[in-house]
């Protein structure tokens, strides 16, 4: 009984492991020009996609050629106070905008094409997006928050990776200067510490 235990371990340990050695190689295998990746960054109401909606969406290509750039009116929430005190975005500056829905099909059209997508803290970014109705099926993700975190190599041990750090901590390591907490210019920066990360020069 002990032995079989040991052996269905040993099998998700290692099932585990190859997941990761796939996705490992899935990122480092594509390749593509910079008009090919796709960077992305959205300003919300909260951190939770399942009740919170996206207020701003901003796409850049790996040129800097801005693809999309809007707010939108939430259909839901009337207010939010603790993501306003972040990024600044009132009920009024959005009341006349219009609904995310009214884009989905250009967003759509966006998201499908790209090889690569990209975004800082990818993973909080594309909830929003596939909760939104967006599908995305790119062959490669960079998470760039990550890609710097490695490049830094400071290991948190309280979390057990290399730590993460803000975007604009990020930009400014390479002596790049912006107002963060706006989704085009967060996606400006984040294409500047992606070519920094991948020494590809201006």
């Amino acid at each position: 009984m002990i032995y079989a235990l040991l052996a269905i371990i040993c099998f998700i340990i290692v099932g585990i492991i190859n997941r990761k050695i796939k996705k490992a190689k899935k990122e480092e295998e594509v390749s593509a020009d910079l008009d090919e990746i796709l960077i992305f960054d959205t300003e919300t109401t909260g951190i939770f996609p399942d009740s919170e909606e996206m207020l701003e969406l901003a796409a850049i290509n790996g040129l800097g050629e801005v693809l999309f750039h809007e707010r939108f009116k939430p259909e839901k929430k009337k207010s939010w106070p603790k993501a306003q005190a972040i990024h600044g975005i009132k009920p009024a500056d959005v009341k006349d905008c219009k609904p995310i829905n009214d884009y989905l099909p250009q967003l759509q059209e966006i998201f499908s094409k790209p090889k690569i997508i990209c975004g800082y803290n990818v993973s909080f970014d594309l909830k929003f997006i596939h909760a939104a109705g967006i599908k995305t099926n790119a062959p490669g993700i960079i998470d760039v928050m990550k890609r710097f975190a490695d490049s830094r190599g400071i290991y948190d041990e309280k979390h057990g990776h290399n730590k993460w750090f803000k975007l604009e901590e990020a930009a400014k390591y390479y002596n790049y200067q912006f107002e963060p907490h706006g989704a085009l210019e967060d996606c400006k920066a984040t294409l500047f510490v992606l070519k920094k990360l991948q020494g590809i020069e201006d």
